[in-house]
């Protein structure tokens, strides 16, 4: 770490304005070119949609179930579970910044836990649609689902920032949304 380069970063590492996020810029990810989105987005979907099948299968299997009940009330369950994660990570980064954290810092807590939240949402949403446009499709092969989703991970990531980000929170709000209006409705019934 000799040289400017490196000096530079351990001198910013020991300054309080500096945060983790200034050293990896997540915005990066969509100044990126369309070929590298989409290959982050695939593997992501493949590698974690495939270990939610592997280990999970019923839970995806009850996730494709309550999302083919009521479609559209997916949808809107889904983009509601979206706007309770960005609420949840700015709360979050409220509740940080009281505790004496630099407000960037405060920052960085919240913005990690809202990537990861979204995240593991994409695996979800995206992995219980591609599975089943696999299984509307004939096919019974579970493996096939986390390709399927993968594909359609990688098919928004190349549209771009704005219209892909349409189709991605559409698409995983639509997985997502069957087993977030179960579990609303399972704590309102108190079942």
């Amino acid at each position: 770490m000799g040289g400017p380069v490196g000096t530079t970063a351990v001198a910013s590492l020991a300054s309080d304005r500096v945060t983790p996020l200034s050293l990896v810029d997540p915005a990066a990810l969509l100044d990126a070119s369309a070929p590298v989105r989409a290959g982050i987005a695939v593997v992501a979907v493949l590698l974690l949609g495939g270990l939610l099948v592997y280990r999970y299968e019923s839970l995806l299997d009850r996730s494709m179930e309550a999302t083919n009940e009521r479609p559209l009330a997916a949808v809107v369950y889904g983009l509601s579970a979206h706007l309770v994660m960005l609420f949840a990570s700015i709360y979050l980064t409220s509740r940080v910044g009281e505790t004496g954290f630099s407000e960037l810092n405060a920052g960085t807590v919240g913005v990690l836990f809202l990537v990861t939240l979204l995240l593991s949402a994409a695996v979800v949403g995206f992995t219980v649609v591609g599975a089943t446009l696999v299984e509307l499709g004939g096919g019974h092969s579970r493996v096939a689902g986390p390709l399927a989703g993968a594909g359609i991970a990688g098919g928004a990531a190349v549209l771009g920032p704005v219209y892909g980000g349409v189709v991605w929170i559409l698409v995983v709000s639509t997985g997502i949304g069957g087993p977030v209006r179960r579990w609303v409705h399972a704590s309102v019934d108190g079942h």
